[in-house]
């Protein structure tokens, strides 16, 4: 009488583990053990150690999701976009909590651009180029150097040179991953043989 119950949950278990281990984004190269610096206001978690310039890839094939958290406390009106997607955030003006997603294949280095006024550009992978900088940390990592691999990725802009503007939270932005379809309907049906096997159990009792 117990079995099929037992069987069932660790189905369930397992399909959730399954769904909850896959690392669907990675950071390579870059300089590790790096955390953002609290300002007026710090949308970039102070606790995360990330890579700065490090370059951001998209493991799995799939959709993922952009969202605008903020910015310190920088005079210019940065702006983050990502080419092919037609959407741009800008910096004191994009309402924060503001999001749009983008479409990838497997294993493809998103490409993203920080771009601040009067200063000039930098693209997934650039490190410090043209003056800015930019920090790369998967949700998590509280720990020296850093995670490279998980679900959520932040990226935090500094608009200066390392040696004298590394707080990266002249614009922040949340990587993430829109759950695949299928993850969800193999949880149902675990879920459903979970309650089959309950339902079962009780009609014999």
């Amino acid at each position: 009488m117990k079995r099929p119950v037992a069987t069932a949950f660790a189905a369930v278990l397992v399909l959730g583990s399954v769904g909850a281990a896959k690392a669907n984004l990675m950071i390579t190269g870059g300089t590790g053990s790096t955390h953002a610096v609290t300002e007026a206001t710090s949308p970039f978690p102070v606790s995360l150690y990330g890579y700065a310039g490090g370059t951001v890839t998209a493991v799995d094939a799939g959709s993922y999701v952009f969202t605008y958290l903020g910015v310190g406390n920088p005079s210019l009106n940065n702006l983050f976009s990502v080419s092919n997607c037609g959407s741009t955030f800008t910096g004191h003006v994009t309402p924060i909590g503001t999001s749009f997603s983008c479409t990838f294949g497997a294993n493809t280095v998103i490409p993203f651009t920080f771009t601040a006024p009067t200063v000039g550009t930098s693209s997934n992978g650039d490190a410090f180029a043209n003056g800015l900088g930019y920090l790369a940390a998967v949700a998590g990592s509280t720990s020296a150097p850093g995670l490279t691999s998980g679900s959520s990725v932040y990226l935090g802009l500094s608009d200066g040179l390392a040696t004298n503007d590394s707080d990266f939270q002249d614009l922040v932005v949340r990587v993430d991953e829109v759950p695949e379809p299928a993850s969800f309907a193999l949880l149902g049906v675990g879920l459903l043989g979970l309650g089959i096997a309950w339902s079962r159990r009780r009609a014999r009792a």
